[in-house]
């Protein structure tokens, strides 16, 4: 019986698109640019995950925190000055991962700062399913992402 569930399950997913941190993040190229920084913990697994879509990481910085409940208590006021500071001159965009990093709501006011788009993991991924369920509204006032087309492939 548990098996015919998982079976029906799977079977009926094949239809639907499906949205996962990483997918979404990496389909932020939609923005066109092809170097970004990224600030991440798994430095290794971001360059090859750039490099697979064709852009390069100019400037890789880490906060050093392994502890989700620390990341969510940085302040936005933190989270922008860690991201001007991580930003590197050179690159077109900034990429901040880690979904316990509350830097959605403040990526508009870091692209007013450094004068680039900023994606976010969360931001990333609500773009990617807002994208994906049809609706195409631009929304500038979330940062330049949100004004973007999904692009697939």
């Amino acid at each position: 019986m548990l098996l015919d569930v998982r079976r029906q399950r799977a079977q009926a997913a094949e239809d639907r698109a499906v949205v996962g941190i990483v997918r979404a993040q990496l389909e932020t190229v939609a923005l066109g640019h092809r170097e970004r920084e990224f600030e991440r913990v798994d430095r290794v697994e971001a360059e090859v995950a750039a490099e697979q879509r064709g852009f390069r990481i100019d400037r890789f910085t880490c906060l050093g925190m392994t502890d989700d409940r620390e990341m969510a208590r940085i302040s936005h006021d933190e989270i922008a000055a860690f991201a001007e500071e991580a930003t590197a001159p050179q690159s077109d965009a900034l990429f901040i991962s880690c979904t316990a990093v509350r830097a959605a709501e403040v990526a508009p006011r870091i692209e007013k700062t450094i004068g680039k788009p900023v994606v976010s993991s969360n931001l990333a991924t609500a773009w990617a399913c807002l994208r994906l369920c049809g609706d195409a509204t631009a929304r500038p006032e979330l940062g330049t992402l949100m004004t973007k087309p999904y692009l697939e492939g």
